[in-house]
C-alpha cells in the first residue's frame, strides 16, 4: 500500500506481510503467475469512458472500485462498466476512509453502495477501503460481513503526479 516511487517504510513491509496472510483480504493475485490485475478508484466520472474505450481497445478487463454516490449520480456509466464486461466493486459510498467509521456506519456505506451497484455478480462481494484506510476493526467489521476487502501491491501514486509521463 506503498506509492511505487517511495521505499516502503519497515512498518508498511510488516504491515503488508500481515495482510497477505489474512484469508479474505487480497494485496495481490497468485504469485506464481506473469499476470497483472488493472484496478480504478472513485468513479464513475468523467473519464470513466474514456478509460472504457481505452480497455475495450486493449482487449483488457479492469475492476472498477465504485463510489456509491457517484453510481447513484451517473447510473448509465455505472450500467456500462458491466456491459463492457468488466467487475463492478464498492469502494464506499462518499469515500470516508473505514477507519473513521463505526460498524454500523461502515456496514451502512457498504449496504448503499450495494444498492446503487444493484449488488455484484462475483458471488462474495468486493470492497476496496477509500484510501486504502483499514484498521483491525474495519477488516474484522468487513470479513465478518462476508466482504472480500481489495488492496493492491502497486499504487501509481496518480493521486499525488498527475503527469500522464511520469505515471
Amino acid at each position: 500500500l506503498v506509492c511505487t516511487r517511495v521505499a516502503p517504510s519497515v512498518r508498511a513491509l510488516v504491515r503488508n506481510a500481515v495482510f497477505d496472510r489474512v484469508p479474505g483480504l487480497l494485496r495481490h493475485g497468485p504469485t506464481n503467475l506473469r499476470r497483472i490485475a488493472l484496478t480504478f478508484d472513485d468513479g464513475p466520472d468523467q473519464l470513466t469512458e474514456r478509460y472504457l474505450d481505452l480497455l475495450d481497445d486493449l482487449g483488457v478487463p479492469g475492476t472498477f472500485f465504485v463510489i456509491g454516490e457517484q453510481a447513484v449520480a451517473n447510473p448509465e456509466l455505472a450500467r456500462e462498466y458491466l456491459r463492457r464486461g468488466h467487475q463492478v466493486a464498492s469502494h464506499g459510498y462518499d469515500h470516508t476512509r473505514f477507519t473513521k467509521l463505526n460498524r454500523r456506519a461502515l456496514l451502512d456505506q457498504c449496504a448503499r453502495t450495494e444498492q446503487a451497484l444493484g449488488g455484484q455478480i462475483s458471488g462474495r462481494p468486493w470492497v476496496r477501503p477509500p484510501h486504502g484506510a483499514v484498521d483491525a476493526g474495519s477488516l474484522v467489521t468487513l470479513l465478518s460481513a462476508g466482504y472480500t476487502v481489495a488492496l493492491w501491491s502497486l499504487d501509481a501514486c496518480d493521486y499525488d503526479d498527475h503527469d500522464p509521463a511520469s505515471i
